[in-house]
């Protein structure tokens, strides 16, 4: 797995007011400098489908939804909620994080993901922010966690589409 070495928290979790047009051949229109997607342990397509050609122009490129809606916050399916796709990869996926909390896994797997250079954390408080700046600050996630991720949902998420 590529891994870059923190720049700093900070840099990581910026916000660009930038829009893409996409084409047809591979997703990116080179006349941008960066791409803004989903990507978190239960949205990977991007991973896979649009940022190695990114990568490969040496576009910038901007993680959404990085904590994935937080569909930990149910214990029960969140039917109707924005969150409810999220939850049932999330279970489906049924992953092993040991004692890592969900937002940081989720933050660290999709901050330092490959060839991802920003990541946009939404958060419905301020007081949030020096805990996920803590989060980024303790780097990428080990290897043979973010390779768990990913495999779960190679196995599992080949039918599951991006979200928007």
């Amino acid at each position: 797995m590529p891994t870059r070495e923190p720049t700093t928290a900070l840099a990581r979790l910026g916000v660009a007011l930038l829009t893409i047009s996409i084409d047809k051949s591979n997703g990116i229109n080179s006349a941008f400098a960066s791409v803004e997607c989903s990507a978190n342990p239960f949205d990977q397509k991007s991973l896979t489908h649009l940022l190695p050609h990114a990568g490969a122009r040496g576009m910038g490129v901007i993680a959404k939804r990085t904590l994935g809606n937080a569909p930990w916050r149910f214990a029960d399916r969140p039917s109707g909620h924005y969150c409810e796709t999220y939850w049932l990869r999330r279970k489906a996926m049924a992953l092993d994080i040991a004692d890592m909390p969900w937002n940081e896994f989720s933050l660290r797997f999709s901050a330092f993901a490959p060839t991802v250079s920003s990541a946009i954390v939404g958060t419905s408080s301020i007081a949030n922010l020096p805990r996920n700046i803590e989060h980024v600050e303790a780097g990428p996630l080990p290897e043979a966690l973010f390779g768990e991720a990913c495999g779960r949902f190679g196995m599992l998420g080949n039918d599951w589409p991006g979200e928007i």
